[in-house]
């Protein structure tokens, strides 16, 4: 019989519980995990990969996605405000992306023209202080989770600010700002 995928998501900082809970009850009930796989972002190991890329990939090869909608998610998360609605009998909310507007060329500045929040800005420090500082470290010391850690990193690397010389185990970290 074919298991059906169900991506769960929420705003990373938010409802984590939930989202662990309710896999966690998913793969311990006998029936519910012999007809569903459950999947949740933060069991992705860090990649180099642009992480909305693969965040949509996993959607789109899932049956079924689940959101869990707290405070911070989709319109105080960046996004319009969602259109709810009935369709085939299923509530659905729905959102329109924001037209694309054209990316800024880099500017000399060290952060490419974009500003810090304060968990990158204290992730940049610990790497200037410590290269061989290593994800579950940085999550242990700024009270986050590793998962939050990699999004942070990812996103640094992106933007060119910080690099991964060498290998996971053994290498360490440059700051190019």
């Amino acid at each position: 019989m074919k298991r059906h995928r169900i991506f769960i998501s929420s705003v990373q900082k938010e409802l984590s519980h939930e989202r662990i809970g309710l896999r966690d009850y998913i793969h311990a009930d006998p029936l519910l995990r012999r007809f569903f796989d459950v999947f949740l972002f933060e069991d992705l190991p860090a990649a180099d990969r642009k992480t909305d890329k693969v965040f949509f990939e996993k959607v789109r090869s899932s049956e079924i996605y689940l959101g869990l909608f707290g405070n911070e998610y989709g319109w105080d998360a960046g996004m319009p405000e969602p259109q709810f609605g009935m369709r085939s009998g299923f509530l659905t909310t729905i959102w329109r992306a924001p037209p694309k507007t054209k990316e800024k060329s880099k500017t000399s500045g060290k952060t490419s023209g974009k500003i810090l929040g304060k968990t990158a800005r204290s992730i940049v420090e610990s790497m200037k202080l410590n290269p061989g500082i290593t994800i579950p470290e940085l999550a242990d010391q700024l009270k986050r989770t590793e998962r939050a850690i990699e999004l942070q990193i990812n996103t640094l690397r992106e933007n060119e600010m910080v690099a991964r010389v060498g290998p996971a185990k053994g290498g360490h970290w440059e700051v190019l700002e």
